[in-house]
């Protein structure tokens, strides 16, 4: 018995080796091979089963739906969570996801109904359509810390046979291949463990599951302004949210708050750029980027280096 997928545990200038989403470090996948060990706790299903005076079926149950929501067990099932593809945002990120905290608070279901009112069917792309992922803490060899992969069914149900035949003292090499749309993700078993001692905090499911939501501002940063929110038809009572997008500054204004007109960061101030750790980032625009971009970013590494 091993992983089950079906969804039962949702309640209702520095190179950057993983992504946070919230409060959360996600693991991010490089073309280099790391090796990681997955911070699952075995359980025994028949000594649960004991131990409730329940039958086995019922055991395997009360793992799926409530235990496994406080820790992360084996069997048992990942922390599931819905998330949002933005795949075609007009002059912002070509493609980019963000965690859904669930319909009747997430501005991107709202522009999802917009677009089902004005007739886009369910069989078409919707502006911000959903999928499902899954959650799991690892330990990351190479960075020596805990992280979260977020990751498909199809790629944890690999690892969860290696895991069911093996126990979860095992270790996995991770890394990916290709770039953009084309990229995969790989993992290739490589035995027993050398895991060690853990003195890092693991956070619990429902820990992850809140912190992993991006806050309303870094949201407006990736998308800019969206339609009113909440719609009129939800329920009265609900807390306006206001999306700001980053304004852009002239020549006279604090030089900290110049914003990226273009790539990646496109829409950050210098300030943040500066404050994330992104001092290469900033020198490489400071040697190639020209005109306004080139003088603001310059301006501003003098002002931060005096």
């Amino acid at each position: 018995m091993g992983w089950r997928f079906d969804g039962n545990s949702n309640r209702s200038g520095v190179r950057r080796d993983f992504i946070q989403e919230g409060i959360v470090d996600l693991y991010l996948f490089k073309e280099e091979q790391d090796r990681v060990h997955f911070l699952i706790e075995p359980v025994d299903v028949q000594a649960v089963a004991k131990e409730k005076s329940i039958t086995v079926p019922e055991a395997e149950e009360l793992i799926y739906t409530k235990l496994s929501w406080d820790k992360w067990l084996y069997p048992g099932e990942p922390l599931s969570v819905w998330e949002h593809v933005i795949s075609a945002v007009p002059q912002k990120r070509f493609f980019s996801a963000v965690v859904c905290p669930g319909m009747n608070a997430c501005r991107l279901c709202a522009e999802n109904n917009e677009a089902k009112a004005r007739g886009v069917t369910e069989n078409k792309l919707l502006p911000f359509s959903v999928r499902k992922r899954f959650i799991l803490p690892l330990w990351s060899f190479a960075l020596k810390r805990v992280l979260y992969m977020k990751q498909s069914q199809d790629f944890l149900g690999e690892i969860d046979r290696y895991i069911e035949k093996n126990g979860v003292g095992i270790d996995f090499d991770m890394f990916r291949i290709g770039r953009g749309f084309n990229t995969k993700y790989k993992s290739i078993y490589v035995g027993k463990s050398k895991m060690g001692e853990l003195k890092d905090t693991v956070m619990s499911p429902d820990e992850v599951r809140t912190g992993i939501i991006i806050s309303d501002e870094e949201l407006s940063k990736r998308l800019g302004d969206l339609p009113e929110f909440p719609p009129k038809e939800m329920a009265a009572g609900s807390a306006e949210t206001s999306v700001t997008q980053a304004p852009n500054v002239t020549d006279d204004e604090d030089v900290d708050a110049f914003a990226l007109p273009f790539g990646t960061h496109k829409g950050r101030n210098l300030r943040e750029l500066w404050d994330l750790g992104e001092e290469q980032y900033l020198e490489f625009l400071a040697q190639k980027a020209s005109g306004i971009v080139n003088e603001k970013v310059k301006e501003f590494l003098a002002k931060v280096k005096e």
